[in-house]
């Protein structure tokens, strides 16, 4: 459903898929009849192709070659800047991880891109809602990528109103031990790495590399499963040792993470 206010006042009114999948549509169609308004400033069709490459590339890398290979990069950045300014995109950008704040240790160059709305994305990619009679009807074969966009959107209501939003993340790209944190945040004064995993279970490879580098001592999965709270104490693939807290949240209590990382704590 997302959490576009007409499409769940759509869903709340009527439960019907077509009726949803029409608001989507319509919100889609909406924006893109709002790009008219830069003809001559930039390419339409550069801002089309980014907004349709978004959700493909959800959880990658962003490369702008990738939207349009025949492109221009800077034709492409400055479709993507517009895109970001008006809110229709978020940008997560790459960082070190190393302390606070997050925005000292960014990498300019590395980030990924999430779209603003979860409902949208499942749309965009091609998700026919009007062909299914119910919910249980849909086997989604992105769930991972859904429960990112999910999670980073959701994210981004933490701060208050008067913050600017910011979203960050953690790469190591390397032949032999690449790793990956879907995001991390700044509670007080350490940092918090979050692991977003679409079903009950999955491996945490990452997360166990990232906590046996770091001197954090605290890390959150959000995932389909039950609160729970798990001492983590192992060896990585590497050897080095683990020894941390891994926080288990159900997505619905993602507003809810600061309180219940103090109650934890």
């Amino acid at each position: 459903v997302g959490g576009m206010p007409e499409a769940v006042s759509t869903w709340i009114k009527t439960s019907s898929l077509e009726a949803l999948a029409e608001v989507h549509n319509n919100l889609i169609n909406t924006y893109q009849d709002d790009f008219t308004k830069y003809v001559g400033k930039l390419s339409i069709t550069h801002l089309e192709e980014v907004l349709h490459a978004v959700p493909k590339l959800l959880t990658k890398k962003f490369v702008y070659s990738h939207v349009d290979p025949t492109a221009r990069h800077e034709s492409i950045k400055q479709a993507l800047s517009l895109l970001l300014k008006a809110r229709l995109c978020h940008q997560v950008q790459c960082t070190s991880a190393n302390g606070i704040p997050l925005g000292a240790e960014v990498k300019s160059k590395i980030f990924k891109i999430i779209l603003i709305d979860v409902g949208l994305v499942s749309t965009m990619l091609g998700l026919k809602l009007h062909q299914f009679r119910n919910m249980e009807d849909i086997l989604v074969v992105n769930k991972g990528a859904l429960a990112e966009q999910v999670v980073g959107q959701l994210l981004r209501l933490l701060s208050p109103f008067y913050v600017e939003p910011t979203l960050h993340y953690w790469s190591r790209e390397l032949a032999s031990s690449s790793a990956e944190i879907d995001y991390l945040i700044q509670d007080n004064q350490r940092l918090i790495p979050i692991e977003v995993k679409a079903g009950v279970e999955g491996k945490l490879r990452s997360l166990h590399q990232f906590m046996s580098e770091k001197p954090w001592k605290v890390a959150i999965r959000f995932y389909a499963g039950p609160v729970q709270c798990d001492h983590i104490k192992s060896k990585t693939t590497t050897g080095d040792l683990n020894d941390y807290e891994l926080i288990s949240l159900p997505f619905y209590l993602l507003g809810q993470i600061y309180r219940l990382l103090e109650q934890f704590s």
